[in-house]
C-alpha cells in the first residue's frame, strides 16, 4: 500500500497475537448509487458513489470532477486520489480518505474508545514531530468534529487499525476531521501539497453535500 495511505502494519492484540477486524453489517446501499471499484486505480466515473461494503459504514458521497481513481479500500479504511501528471498512482497529488481508527498516535498508540475528538487532536498536537496547526470545531455528516491540519516532514503514522496505519508524508499536507461515531470516531482526511489543501478540502466538503451516517 502506498505510504501516503495506509501501510500495511497489523496492530498487536494485548494478548500478543495480530487483533482481527470486526466481521462488519452491511448497510444495503440504496438504489442508484455506484459502488467503488474494487480495483486500485480504476477511474471514476461522475456519480453519486456508496462506501459500503467492503468499508464498514455505508454513507454516500458525490464524484463531479473527472481524473478521480480507486484507491485502497477494506472494511477499516479507503480512499479515492488524483494522480499528478503522469506520475502515475503511486504519486497522487490529492487524496480524500475515509478511516475507522482504533488507535491514534499519541506518545503513545491511545486506543479510539479512551478519547473524544478533540481529546484525539490535542495527542497528535502534542507530538513534537508533528505539526498540527488550525484545529476548528465544524459539522460533518451533520455531527459535531473536530478538525486539524497536519504536516510532517518526515513520514509520521497518525492513527491505525488491524489492516494498517495511516501515516502522512512529505509532498503531502492532511486536513483531518474526526467525527464521533457510536463508540469510536470516524475519520476523515485530505491530503494535497500545502498550496492545494484548502482547493481539496473544499471539493471534499462538496463530495459529502447531504451525505448522512448510520446511528
Amino acid at each position: 500500500m502506498a505510504t501516503v495511505a495506509v501501510s500495511p502494519v497489523p496492530v498487536a492484540s494485548p494478548s500478543g497475537g495480530t487483533s482481527q477486524p470486526a466481521q462488519p453489517t452491511f448497510a444495503p446501499a440504496p438504489s442508484g448509487l455506484l459502488a467503488i471499484p474494487s480495483d486500485f486505480a480504476v477511474e471514476l466515473v461522475p456519480g453519486r458513489y456508496w462506501s459500503s461494503p467492503p468499508f464498514e459504514i455505508g454513507f454516500s458521497f458525490q464524484v463531479d470532477r473527472p481524473g478521480w481513481i480507486a484507491g485502497h479500500l477494506n472494511a477499516e479504511f479507503f480512499d479515492i486520489q488524483r494522480d499528478a501528471d503522469g506520475a502515475g498512482p503511486a504519486f497522487p497529488e490529492s487524496i480524500v480518505a475515509f478511516g475507522l481508527p482504533t488507535f491514534i498516535r499519541g506518545a503513545t498508540d491511545i486506543p479510539v474508545a479512551d478519547l473524544t475528538a478533540a481529546r484525539a487532536v490535542a495527542e497528535l498536537q502534542a507530538r513534537a514531530s508533528l505539526g498540527a496547526s488550525n484545529v476548528t470545531e465544524l459539522t460533518l455528516f451533520g455531527r459535531p468534529a473536530v478538525r486539524v491540519d497536519l504536516h510532517s516532514a518526515v513520514q509520521s503514522p497518525v492513527f491505525g487499525a488491524a489492516e494498517g496505519t495511516f501515516t502522512i508524508s512529505p509532498p503531502l499536507d492532511a486536513r483531518l476531521v474526526l467525527v464521533p461515531l457510536g463508540e469510536g470516531l470516524l475519520a476523515v482526511i485530505v491530503q494535497a501539497g500545502p498550496e492545494d489543501l484548502e482547493a481539496t478540502w473544499l471539493e471534499a466538503v462538496a463530495m459529502l453535500e447531504s451525505s448522512e451516517l448510520p446511528g
